[in-house]
């Protein structure tokens, strides 16, 4: 028979082994949840990266992750086989070096017109009739006249007035391209009848006509009928061109050097042939 003594130091012993084990265990599953998180955000940061690739507005749905496994990189494990190497804490300090030093070029005139000192410069433009349009439109133009135009420039005003947009720059949009054939007629070969037909069904109020686009565009309707072809048709029987002569059902209400806004005229006409209700425009 074991002494007493001995007896208790085994016990102690078998203990202390049991309660290693039992934390190495638990220690192997914490390692495993966050070897499986780490895994899902590698498979997210790669799934968002590839939609960033192919869909323009997507590029930032995979910041959040790159964000976390860049933090990963501190964590408890990963490379952790580098902390107790030199050459890791160099190659560390070389890049926080780095980015200190980027910082360091943007904080205000550090260079001359670099950095925050070209955002705090006067600005320059070339397009005083858009910004002349932006202030009539917010001085002048009802707030809620919703208002048809091309897709830049329904992108530039969305962004500064307060009207709302027939058409915008949302290219993933199949409903958006039907608008957009529907609405680009007022750059072909239509008739004033046409063109308020389109406006009465878009819900539009006003129609804004870039003058520089007032030509033979090469963007082309699935309506055959409503286009305009060089060689066939005249510049002048352009709908954008035959508004300022014989405007008919609408109305010019302004006008620059870059842009023609034309408010619609009567619709009760149309009443009978659109179950909408038809637009009013505060005067």
């Amino acid at each position: 028979a074991q002494p007493p003594a001995q007896n208790q130091s085994s016990r102690e012993k078998l203990a202390k082994q049991g309660a290693e084990a039992a934390q190495c265990a638990e220690q192997d599953g914490a390692d495993e949840r966050e070897e499986a998180a780490l895994l899902f955000f590698v498979v997210q940061f790669l799934f968002f990266l590839a939609l960033g690739a192919f869909i323009n507005r997507l590029r930032v749905a995979f910041a959040p992750p790159m964000v976390i496994l860049a933090a990963s990189c501190f964590g408890p494990r990963l490379f952790a086989w580098g902390r107790s190497n030199w050459r890791w804490w160099l190659i560390l300090a070389g890049v926080h070096v780095a980015y200190v030093w980027h910082l360091v070029g943007l904080l205000p005139c550090v260079v001359q017109n670099d950095g925050i000192c070209l955002q705090m410069s006067d600005k320059k433009t070339t397009e005083g009739d858009l910004v002349d349009l932006i202030e009539w439109m917010n001085i002048d133009l009802p707030a809620n006249a919703s208002v048809m135009t091309s897709m830049n420039l329904a992108g530039t005003l969305r962004a500064f007035t307060m009207q709302p947009m027939v058409l915008h720059p949302q290219f993933e949009s199949a409903n958006l391209r039907k608008r957009v054939q529907r609405a680009y007629e007022m750059y072909h070969c239509v008739s004033e009848e046409s063109l308020a037909q389109t406006m009465y069904r878009l819900r539009a109020k006003v129609v804004i006509i870039e003058l520089f686009r007032c030509f033979f565009t090469p963007y082309t309707l699935d309506d055959d009928r409503k286009n305009c072809k060089q060689g066939v048709h005249a510049l002048e029987e352009q709908i954008c061109q035959k508004l300022f002569v014989s405007p008919g059902r609408f109305r010019l209400i302004f006008a620059n050097g870059g842009y023609g806004v034309f408010e619609m005229q009567d619709t009760s006409s149309m009443r009978s042939t659109s179950s909408m209700k038809a637009p009013q425009i505060a005067s």
